[in-house]
């Protein structure tokens, strides 16, 4: 059986001609682009239809949520054939398909240059638009790329012979066991280093600066792209094997594997701090951590991405973290001052598990215009969500420093911002907020589970104190695992406006009888009591929830403030839900204000017969249920589940 994703429906028997962006069909005008239409590869593109308008659209509704984006790359080579190896449907997504505002794709060619054109295709259920783009990517070997001596092979076993065994003709060639030494001598602006397949390196913080560079591998047969005989870099400090200096650009690290004997440091690193040009267009890609307390870390950077890349045996810190560094452009300079542009896609990340602290697995600080798909993201340590996404902006209180009505300049180079909020028992006055939100990200076709604290993935603030917003998010086709580290937690917890959860399946079990595990698959509030906003105008629908016991108290989808003495959720859509229990259930608990909440079940006699292909329920596919269901309540725009199949008013997160 294969599946496929609604992409692929949409773009099936496209016979006509596709036409440049913008393209306006009715009330809908399409309007794409991408970041870089050309560049070296492996090159990593996003494409951004944020500008997108519908004017069909609910009142306090937004494009992101209401009008269904399908992607096909146009990449017919190497990088767009096959399937991810990770995600809540391994080896039936294509990696050239895709969903969402915010596309992203890496594009990889070898021995030719290579022209694409992507398509897009957008709906709102009614009215249709496509339209195309286009990216040409250069070979490395080739002028503009890193032909001649602009590439060094390195070999610890021997000297490479150019020409021979895989290093390119005309490379300068050296032989050291130490990748610091080579990275030092042979790195640097428009400049390739390569290391052979299957020789061990030393490895102390590699420093890697200047723009247009590129560090991987070669040999006969060649590892590149490929998880085994990748080089190995050793360490026993708690050095990260990589540093991103700041100001680095149009870098890329790939097909190394990042070992530590001593369960410390990490694999790449861009530790910058304020009032810096901050690194950009850096793509990691097919690299191997193990070992390593962390595996991935950039304190603030602009279009990062790190694709079918590995971390297990961690120690105790944040296996994935971007833009720790707050989202507030004003604090950075550089050629993208900003944060804006991250994707992480075909990973799997595997944190410290049950150990002491406050550690996630997969955590970001700050994010605009992001993809994160296709992941396996497990084990976070007991006090952390598998994965965190807010905002970071925010900052101090108003009247300190900057005069009244002010917050202070946060040591930024631009000036005093405009005091939002009101007093509360955390903040003398109010709040300081740059105006910047974590917006525009596509969150899809992950699987989480394993070891986790209260939740098992936060949407939101960090915590129920700082002013940090989020809004315009889809949350579709992820499958989330097992109960929470905590009595009483939610495998979900959403705090901002303009969200969509939909597709998903939050899996409960296993679950014990002699507590409450999880207490909701889902729940929508502020969190805290000092969140400056309430959360609404949230679409909520065909989501499945299954349990192997029954629980009092439990409820799929929770607009409810438990826990957390802040507003329920308000003003959104909640229909076509599906619980399954050895008893009835509560699909929706509503306690929120001016929600629309339409046709769900929780009736335990309509057993879905879910068909379990994988035999363990870790794969999206495994809840497509056998039994029918009456029909539900019309949905807003999206037309096709989480296997692409046609929605119509049918109940849960697969069809049958």
């Amino acid at each position: 059986m294969r599946y496929y994703l609604i992409a692929l429906v949409l773009f099936a028997n496209v016979a006509h001609a596709i036409t440049a962006c913008p393209v306006t069909s009715g009330p809908l005008t399409l309007s794409c682009t991408a970041t870089r239409t050309t560049g070296v590869s492996p090159l990593e593109v996003w494409f951004d239809c944020s500008a997108t308008t519908d004017s069909s659209l609910a009142a306090n509704f937004t494009p992101t949520q209401r009008v269904n984006f399908a992607w096909n790359y146009g990449d017919t080579g190497s990088s767009g054939q096959g399937n991810w190896l990770y995600g809540v449907k391994s080896a039936y997504t294509s990696k050239n398909l895709a969903t969402g505002i915010i596309g992203a794709h890496l594009y990889i060619t070898a021995g030719a240059n290579a022209t694409y054109t992507p398509i897009v295709r957008a709906s709102d259920g009614t009215n249709s638009a496509q339209c195309s783009l286009s990216v040409t990517v250069t070979d490395p070997t080739q002028s503009g790329g890193f032909n001649g001596a602009n590439t060094t092979c390195v070999s610890s076993s021997g000297t490479p012979v150019a020409g021979s065994g895989g290093c390119p003709a005309g490379a300068t060639v050296q032989n050291t066991s130490s990748v610091a030494t080579a990275i030092a001598a042979h790195l640097g602006a428009g400049k390739r280093v390569l290391f052979k397949c299957g020789d061990t390196f030393t490895s102390d913080i590699a420093n890697i600066s200047g723009v247009k560079w590129s560090v991987g591998a070669y040999g006969s047969p060649d590892c590149s792209g490929t998880q085994s005989n990748r080089p190995i870099f050793n360490v026993s400090t708690s050095n990260y094997h990589f540093q991103v200096n700041a100001g680095a650009g149009d870098g890329r690290i790939t097909d190394i594997d990042c070992e530590n004997t001593g369960s410390s440091g990490g694999c790449v690193e861009a530790a910058n701090s304020a009032l810096v040009s901050i690194p950009y267009q850096v793509t990691l890609f097919n690299l191997k951590s193990s070992g390593n307390s962390a595996g991935y870390f950039w304190n603030a950077g602009a279009q990062w991405a790190i694709v079918q890349s590995t971390q297990a045996n961690s120690g105790s810190s944040i296996v994935m973290y971007i833009n720790p560094g707050q989202n507030n452009p004003g604090a950075w300079v550089g050629t993208f001052p900003n944060l804006d542009y991250q994707a992480a896609m075909g990973n799997s990340f595997h944190g410290a598990g049950p150990v002491g602290g406050n550690i996630e697995t997969f955590r970001v600080g700050a994010c605009r215009f992001c993809v994160i798909t296709n992941n396996d993201i497990a084990d976070s340590a007991n006090g952390g969500a598998i994965f965190k996404l807010h905002n970071g902006d925010t900052y101090n209180s108003c009247f300190q420093g900057a005069g009244a009505g002010l917050c202070p300049n946060s040591g930024t180079a631009g000036g005093a911002y405009p005091c939002v909020g009101t007093p509360n028992a955390f903040f003398a006055t109010a709040t300081c907020w740059t105006g910047v939100y974590s917006e525009k990200v596509e969150f899809s076709d992950n699987y989480l589970f394993g070891n986790s604290a209260g939740q098992i993935a936060e949407f939101g603030p960090q915590n129920g104190v700082s002013d940090e917003r989020v809004r315009d998010i889809v949350i579709e086709r992820n499958l989330f695992k097992g109960p929470t580290g905590a009595d009483g937690g939610r495998q979900v917890l959403l705090t901002g406006q303009n969200i969509t959860v939909r597709n998903n399946v939050f899996n409960f079990a296993p679950q014990v009888a002699s507590s409450k595990d999880v207490l909701f698959g889902v729940q929508v509030t502020a969190r805290g009591s000092n969140n400056p906003y309430v959360s609404q105008f949230l679409d909520v629908y065909n989501n499945t929830c299954y349990s192997d016991l029954s629980r009092g108290g439990q409820a799929c989808i929770a607009f409810d403030s438990a826990t957390q003495s802040a507003p329920a959720g308000a003003n959104s859509i909640i229909t076509n839900n599906l619980y399954f229990a050895p008893s009835n259930q509560t699909t929706v608990d509503n306690a929120g204000s001016g929600n629309t909440v339409g046709t769900n079940t929780g009736n335990s006699s309509l057993n879905p017969g879910f068909i379990n292909i994988s035999g363990s329920l870790n794969q999206i596919y495994d809840f497509k249920p056998t039994a029918n269901f009456s029909p539900g309540t019309a949905i807003p725009s999206v037309p096709y589940d989480a296997l692409g199949q046609a929605m119509g008013t049918d109940l849960g997160a697969v069809h049958h």
